[in-house]
């Protein structure tokens, strides 16, 4: 498992989530390290429109950042389930919250192979292995190998997608509260 990583950072933006069976917002970050991997973060907070797990995970994150930017939240935040424009007008009043990030790097391999009659992708993969015949495309979790004959192959492409699993969002340590961070 990869190494949870703490930074500062400055809470920059929010939007809504562009999402038909969920409403919520993409939170974007912006590190406060010269040399860190990148320059923005986002990560998503589900809103419902029901209580689930993921949507009391997302009232979390909106929670956590409005009260480091000192913003009032009701006394049940699950009045703002499926209100989005409610929550978006309350995040554009913190925009600038230093905050503390801990964050997880998460890396994820996809194989996509361009078929003659369609395009097949292949997520979670552990490993390619290209026999004169054909392709094995062996997947994460010990799941059994996908063949794909390389006779229906027109183009293949391998590729590893990056991104940082926001673990935790908290207030900034006082001395870092000198004054907002703008984007």
């Amino acid at each position: 498992m990869p190494a949870r990583r703490t930074i500062s950072a400055a809470f920059t933006d929010s939007r809504p989530l562009d999402a038909t069976e969920a409403t919520g917002v993409v939170l974007g970050f912006r590190p406060k390290q010269a040399r860190f991997e990148t320059d923005h973060i986002e990560t998503e907070a589900v809103l419902g429109p029901d209580a689930s797990v993921a949507a009391i995970e997302g009232l979390g994150k909106v929670v956590r950042i409005l009260r480091a930017a000192r913003i009032a939240v009701p006394s049940d935040p699950m009045d703002w389930l499926g209100q989005e424009s409610l929550v978006l007008e309350r995040l554009d009043r913190a925009i600038g919250t230093p905050l503390v990030l801990g964050l997880r790097p998460r890396t994820r391999v996809r194989f996509t192979a361009w078929l003659e009659d369609r395009i097949q992708v292949i997520d979670d993969v552990a490993d390619v292995v290209e026999s004169p015949d054909a392709y094995y495309v062996h997947r994460q979790s010990g799941r059994f190998p996908v063949r794909i004959s390389r006779k229906s192959v027109i183009r293949h492409r391998t590729e590893s997608l990056r991104w940082f699993e926001i673990l935790s969002i908290d207030r900034a340590p006082r001395s870092e509260k000198s004054g907002p961070l703008l984007p």
